[in-house]
């Protein structure tokens, strides 16, 4: 058996070794193994390539060096591209694993740190891209940010925002040759304890092979209506959006309804900036109209398109954006000059670290040569959320109708407002402590929950959900004859004793149950049904008018003797116009008779 040993030592405070054992004539690694973030502080996700279908593809992990948490088959993800992924889960947050991948006895290792739990207030994270064209100068890259990564691993080892152009074209050979370079020991290693979230970029063309190396969609747990270029994602005290131009129309309701303090954006095309490439207009105003809305400003944009190091800066009413252009990833430096909202440019490779800390952004450019050349600070004046709402009840009022309350907020500040949600969509930005949801389906059941936001921007946790069936179009509860909406909509709820069946609420002679059966409106004296004129015509003939409602038919009943009943008379029944109906009934001039009207619903 030929057998080959290769060992990177990389340079670092604590060095942690990387071996790859390979056997000939085994599937060996064409990609990887590699890692993305799967939207959850408990999970990981890892992928590889390999040249040939494996006989064995397997990985296990642990928080020591013996990997005894758990071990696992990686599932095919692709058998035509010998691609294979493992989903490891029911990991702690903000802790740091080992793990270890065997590929047909080829065994390759690696360590990450999973995401910090949802209620953390601190994080770091790096951004870089325009990694296209130079593995040598990306590889270098990769070796002064893992450099800085291993000045303090349990707080550094977290996230790589990849703003775009991973390789210089779509086409395998060339991610082979450039992104995933076998020739470049600290860009795999990067790739093996950094997951990578990333943008596609102009040079990626139909984005093809960056779906199938880096499948978001199906990697993580992400809204129903973002897709594998377009999707959003938290971070311990962070919220990143994905963009793809084509790709935003889920943006406006994730930003408000995320309650993160923090909020970036990621695409590919700068909106301020400078270097070969012009400024991105419609970016610009994508970013402006954001940071109107209520309850969102986006603290940061990071892009690339310009091979370059930029920091612009806008100001609104909701304060500082940075619109950061980290694109000295490996692709050919662009020059840097003057532009509109630039404060800072260099041309160099280099990457950007954020470090988040409570209510304080800061932020350092650093080159391949370790040397920060860049600096910047940001502290925002409040980014405590609301408490909870409490105490959410829901009633129908209608069949079409649900109204939600709650108990008010706390803040630091001062709660400027609620956000009310039916299921997953925000259906009202109430002030008051009261939302009415109008436009629903009958006798269906709903859900809602409530969040709290104040003036900076910030927003609660959403509460416990509380729910509510519509009414059905005519029940009758109470069994009073009414249905129960009818006496909502005129008395405000079944309970009310003015609205009683046999009550006479406005005094007109008619009780509630039969303006109910007529069609009029028991507050209103002059909506009544009664006979309002009886005369005889020229012929002797009796004339009776009455008002009608539209919907309703009338016939005419007779009797000739009290005792013995009323009687249909053989004419067809009369159907309302919402007008004065007039019926006349031949009689003789000596006839004697009863006479009266009744309602057909």
């Amino acid at each position: 058996m030929n057998m080959k040993i290769v060992q990177f030592i990389p340079r670092c405070v604590v060095p942690v070794v990387l071996a790859l054992v390979s056997v000939a004539g085994a599937a060996t690694y064409a990609k990887g193994p590699y890692l993305i973030n799967p939207n959850s502080p408990t999970e990981m996700t890892v992928l590889l390539q390999a040249t040939a279908t494996a006989g064995t593809c397997t990985i296990e992990w642990g928080t020591p060096t013996a990997y005894s948490n758990g071990s696992l088959a990686m599932t095919v993800l692709n058998a035509g591209a010998f691609q294979y992924r493992s989903r490891l889960t029911s990991l702690t947050a903000n802790t740091r694993y080992f793990y270890r991948v065997n590929l047909d006895n080829n065994q390759q290792t690696g360590t990450f740190r999973t995401p910090p739990p949802a209620d953390a207030t601190s994080l770091t994270f790096y951004a870089v891209g325009d990694t296209r064209s130079n593995p040598t100068s990306l590889n270098a890259v990769a070796n002064a940010m893992l450099n800085d990564v291993d000045g303090d691993v349990a707080k550094r080892e977290t996230l790589w925002i990849h703003s775009g152009d991973w390789s210089n074209d779509d086409q395998e050979i060339t991610w082979t040759a450039e992104w995933f370079s076998r020739s470049g020991p600290r860009l795999l290693e990067a790739q093996r304890r950094l997951p990578v979230m990333g943008c596609e970029g102009n040079h990626e063309g139909s984005a093809t092979a960056l779906q199938k190396y880096y499948p978001y969609k199906t990697s993580m747990n992400i809204a129903a209506n973002q897709s594998n270029l377009g999707y959003s994602f938290d971070y311990g005290p962070a919220h990143f959006a994905v963009l793809t131009s084509s790709s935003t129309s889920w943006l406006v309701a994730d930003m408000q309804a995320s309650t993160k303090p923090w909020k970036f954006l990621v695409f590919h095309e700068p909106a301020w900036g400078t270097g070969s490439h012009g400024n991105d207009t419609g970016y610009q105003t994508l970013v402006t109209s954001l940071n109107a809305q209520a309850g969102v400003h986006i603290d940061m944009c990071i892009c690339g398109h310009n091979h370059n190091y930029v920091r612009a800066e806008t100001t609104g009413t909701g304060g500082k954006t940075y619109h950061m252009t980290a694109g000295g990833g490996g692709a050919s430096l662009h020059s840097v000059p003057a532009a509109t909202n630039v404060v800072f440019a260099k041309s160099a490779y280099s990457f950007l670290r954020v470090d988040l800390n409570g209510n304080t952004l800061t932020g350092k450019a650093v080159g391949t040569d370790n040397v920060t050349f860049d600096t910047f600070s940001l502290t925002k004046p409040d980014v405590t959320a609301p408490s909870v709402p409490g105490n959410v009840v829901a009633t129908a009022q209608s069949s079409s109708s649900i109204q939600i309350t709650w108990n008010a907020s706390t803040d630091n500040v001062g709660v400027t407002g609620y956000q009310v949600y039916r299921g997953a969509a925000l259906v009202g930005s109430p002030a008051t402590t009261s939302f009415t949801d109008t436009g629903l389906t009958d006798a269906t059941p709903y859900s809602y929950t409530v969040k709290a936001r104040d003036a900076a921007g910030n927003v609660s946790a959403a509460s416990a959900p509380a729910g509510a069936t519509t009414l059905s179009i005519d029940p009758d509860a109470n069994h009073n004859g009414m249905p129960d909406a009818w006496e909502i909509t005129w008395f405000g709820s079944t309970t009310n004793p003015l609205g009683a069946a046999d009550y006479d609420w406005d005094h007109d002679g008619q009780i509630n149950l039969h303006e109910y059966l007529a069609g009029t409106n028991p507050t209103d004296p002059a909506d009544v049904f009664k006979i309002t004129s009886v005369t005889r015509d020229a012929g002797g003939d009796l004339v009776l008018r009455w008002p009608s409602v539209s919907g309703k038919s009338y016939k005419i009943q007779t009797s000739t003797d009290l005792p013995g009943g009323f009687h249909d008379t053989a004419d067809a029944p009369l159907p309302g116009t919402g007008g004065t109906l007039t019926k006349s009934l031949p009689i003789g001039p000596a006839a004697t008779g009863f006479y009266r009207i009744a309602v057909i619903p």
